[in-house]
């Protein structure tokens, strides 16, 4: 039996050792100062972003990954014959990221060329809400669990999980 892949993206908040021990693919958001745009955890890290916040005099923006830029991540992973299936987890369509949908999108469009299984999840979450959903999965795949056994556990840690945020300051919120 081959592995069950695991891709979200950068929202997630995974730290890069979690990140290559479960071989997940991260695929960027794009963060926008102004006229320069960063894809997110590659152009630009935590510690650069909060850098450039401190001296931006308007706040940053995202925007989604490309339909494209998970097509190509789905289209690598299929290529790969250690991979039976792919496990796709994102940020919340509820939250204002049409993340998930291009998400979903490209998963329709390249599945139907293959014979293995994607599954694109909505963690109605965010950051490490979502990370901790893919290490999870991650952790029952390694552990022989099925995909479908994958995606039950997701979609029943969605409910359940909660992140609670501490600010050192309100000025951002009040920018924003």
């Amino acid at each position: 039996m081959g592995r069950i892949a695991f891709v979200t993206d950068s929202t997630a908040g995974l730290p890069q050792d979690q990140v290559e021990k479960y071989r997940v693919v991260v695929v960027p958001l794009q963060v926008i100062f102004g006229t320069e745009s960063f894809r997110d955890g590659i152009d630009l890290t935590q510690r650069e972003f909060f850098e450039r916040l401190k001296s931006a005099r308007t706040l940053p923006t995202t925007s989604q990954p490309a339909v494209a830029d998970f097509e190509e991540a789905y289209e690598s992973l299929l290529a790969d014959p250690d991979v039976d299936s792919i496990v796709s987890v994102h940020i919340s369509s509820r939250l204002p990221s049409g993340t998930y949908s291009s998400a979903a999108q490209a998963a329709e469009r390249v599945a139907s060329g293959h014979n293995k299984k994607i599954t694109v999840i909505d963690s109605w979450s965010a950051y490490m809400g979502e990370g901790l959903m893919v290490i999870d999965g991650a952790r029952a795949a390694e552990g022989d669990a099925s995909h479908e056994d994958v995606v039950k556990l997701i979609e029943e840690m969605r409910p359940n999980v909660k992140i609670l945020l501490l600010v050192d300051t309100l000025e951002y919120l009040a920018r924003g």
